[in-house]
């Protein structure tokens, strides 16, 4: 025996969890440099088609020959689709840019407009919008976690000071021209796999474009998350897995007083 009101309460609970683990982690990452706020996608399972039902044969024995030719022609006139619940079909990454704020770090950098700087890691090539960049002992420009950032020529090598960083991305010493730096674009930003909370993995067939972002030099990039608005989705994650809850309570009282009542004496 299935109950369609089981499966439907249980699968919008399901949906709902994955929503409030989404919401979790964009709220957790307020204050990462760069973060791009994730999106939930979901879509109905298969529709049943709700047909209007059939009669008993009594009713057709009472019916003329043309009253019962109408009558059967109208059998399988369709009243509606049934939903049979919700499923998370993946999950979006926002990439729209969030706002910028000056440090006056010259290794602070931002991007403004579409694009990521390229990183080199243990992993292969990473994409990344955190400019929060220092100079490592070998006078590396690398990231937070060690992985150095990577220009036109390779790893970028600075000095200690006097650096100067066009929006172009053309990294100067001085008059010196020293490299420029790897931004990288995509036709299809979605398809890129999200590593951690901030780095980004791009498939071998991934298509790339033309960069148009332009680099802020002593600056950096907050996350796009809204926190307002990101409260209110986890307020209404949270009440429709409530009532999902409570129906799928009643549906299962309600299964157990009909097994009940079918159960012999």
């Amino acid at each position: 025996m299935s109950s369609r009101g089981l499966y439907t309460a249980s699968s919008a609970m399901m949906m709902d969890m994955v929503r409030m683990d989404t919401l979790s982690n964009n709220l957790a990452n307020l204050n990462t440099t760069g973060y791009k706020r994730m999106q939930t996608l979901h879509h109905d399972f298969q529709r049943g088609l709700l047909e209007r039902m059939k009669n008993s044969q009594s009713y057709l024995n009472q019916r003329s020959d043309q009253e019962e030719v109408a009558f059967r022609s109208s059998q399988d006139v369709p009243l509606g689709h049934l939903g049979t619940g919700t499923v998370v079909s993946g999950i979006y990454t926002d990439f729209s840019s969030g706002s910028v704020e000056d440090t006056g770090n010259s290794f602070d950098l931002a991007l403004q407009g579409d694009g990521f700087f390229t990183v080199e890691t243990p992993s292969g090539l990473m994409y990344t919008r955190n400019g929060a960049f220092t100079r490592n002992g070998e006078g590396e420009l690398v990231t937070s976690e060690g992985f150095r950032v990577l220009g036109q020529n390779g790893p970028i090598v600075l000095p200690e000071q006097g650096v100067t960083i066009t929006e172009q991305g053309e990294i100067y010493a001085g008059q010196e021209h020293l490299d420029s730096l790897q931004i990288t674009d995509f036709e299809e930003p979605w398809s890129l796999i999200r590593r951690g909370s901030s780095f980004f993995a791009a498939p071998s067939d991934a298509p790339q474009t033309e960069a148009e972002a332009k680099v802020l030099q002593g600056k950096l990039e907050h996350t796009n998350v809204n926190t307002a608005g990101e409260m209110v989705q986890m307020i209404t994650a949270l009440r429709s897995y409530q009532m999902s809850q409570k129906a799928l309570q009643s549906e299962d009282e309600l299964t157990g007083r009909l097994l009940e009542l079918g159960r012999p004496a």
